[in-house]
């Protein structure tokens, strides 16, 4: 008589699952939108991203996205013409598939960890922007939040689903304006997510200010809402007066015995540490267990 193999029950750790969904032993059901590659062709999202980015802000302005994944976002802001950007992701293997599909990738500096470790190893940016990774930040972490506050000089943009379904195992309804307001923000900008498919209507892209001049420009800033998609906003004069920054470049950006590895530009860190700059390429030789 064969015996019947003992099966665990699936349990859902957060970091294991966005490490790598498909070794995380989470149904295929959950997994199905979460793979590296579901995310590579997300082209309306990028759209998105960009026309609103343009909206507010320069070319000068440093961005820093939170969440950048297979780095789609961040291409597409430096094809567009900004060229102070990076980001924050947690999974290697998913950056090493947006590396693999796009080749500017390579070229933009990363921070290789949790969202809520990596924030407190960088300083201030211009802009600071997440799209479907607040959402995914568990109750005990929520702090992370007022951290964003803190670190964002001018722009707050947040893409996150809404739903007001029961809460699931790695989503968390939260009402996104609430929550920034609280923190001393300004709404001045909301769209639902239908006309960027596949983005649902559940998904809500919000933005908000902290530079006071914003508000002469909307008496009802919550009340603003953008629905032409293909309108673009083009202005000589920039929204936001633009400010000098001092940006420290860490030197020798190599990473030593790597003689192959390109340099990428430098880390756009107000008060970074020589010893706390992460390339991918240096990750990628550590560990996974020192995340």
């Amino acid at each position: 008589m064969k015996r019947k193999k003992l099966v665990r029950p699936y349990k859902f750790d957060r970091i294991k699952f966005w490490m790598d969904p498909t070794k995380s032993g989470a149904p295929e059901k959950r997994i199905k939108r979460c793979r590296p590659e579901f995310y590579l062709n997300l082209d309306n999202v990028s759209k998105l991203v960009v026309s609103t980015l343009a909206r507010y802000i320069t070319k000068k302005d440093t961005i820093l996205e939170i969440g950048c994944g297979t780095g789609r976002n961040l291409v597409a802001l430096k094809a567009a013409g900004y060229k102070k950007l990076c980001g924050i992701e947690l999974s290697p293997k998913t950056v090493e598939v947006g590396r693999a599909h796009f080749p500017e990738y390579q070229k933009i500096q990363l921070l290789i960890g949790p969202a809520e470790k990596m924030i407190e190893e960088v300083g201030e940016f211009d802009v600071i922007f997440t799209s479907g990774l607040l959402m995914h930040i568990p109750p005990e972490h929520e702090w992370l939040f007022e951290r964003i506050s803190q670190k964002a000089r001018k722009l707050i943009m947040v893409n996150e689903g809404e739903s007001p379904r029961a809460l699931s195992e790695h989503a968390w309804n939260r009402n996104y304006q609430e929550i920034f307001e609280k923190l001393g923000w300004t709404q001045v900008e909301m769209e639902t997510g239908e006309k960027y498919p596949p983005l649902p209507e559940t998904t809500i892209k919000r933005v908000f200010v902290r530079n006071e001049a914003f508000i002469d420009k909307y008496p009802n800033p919550s009340l603003v809402i953008y629905s032409d998609p293909e309108e673009t906003h083009e202005s000589d004069t920039p929204i936001m007066e633009n400010q000098e920054l001092d940006i420290k470049e860490p030197e020798n950006m190599e990473p030593e015995n790597e003689p192959d590895i390109q340099p990428v530009e430098p880390l756009l860190m107000d008060e970074m540490r020589r010893d706390r700059v992460i390339t991918v390429e240096a990750y990628l030789t550590r560990a996974v267990s020192q995340i």
